[in-house]
């Protein structure tokens, strides 16, 4: 084998070294991006209520893969029957603070 042929052969020999130590350091880079569950849960509790509220949906709303028509369709129902019902004066609205100290002191 004549020495630029050698040579050439080295260069792409470092060159696929490079390619792959590239893709082992990428391939670590993701494995350190991962986190623990109980990290995010902790980091999550730290948010304010409204911010765990809007993400705890989100979290469910990932879950339901499928759409029941149906469900969807008498939740609407019951959505509008029950603002029908404010809108009439026909329920007491409970302030949540309240709402909240009821449900606790089962």
């Amino acid at each position: 084998m004549n020495s630029e042929r050698r040579g050439r052969l080295l260069f792409c020999d470092k060159m696929i070294l490079a390619k792959l130590k590239g893709a082992d350091d990428q391939l670590e880079e993701k494995r350190a991006m991962k986190r623990d569950a109980t990290d995010i849960l902790r980091d999550a509790l730290e948010l304010p209520p409204e911010a765990r509220a809007a993400l705890a949906g989100s979290l469910l709303d990932s879950l339901d893969q499928t759409i029941d028509e149906d469900a969807e369709s008498a939740w609407e129902a019951e959505i509008a029957a029950r603002l029908k019902e404010l809108d009439e004066g026909g329920v007491r609205v409970v302030p949540w603070v309240e709402a909240r100290r009821r449900i606790a002191g089962r």
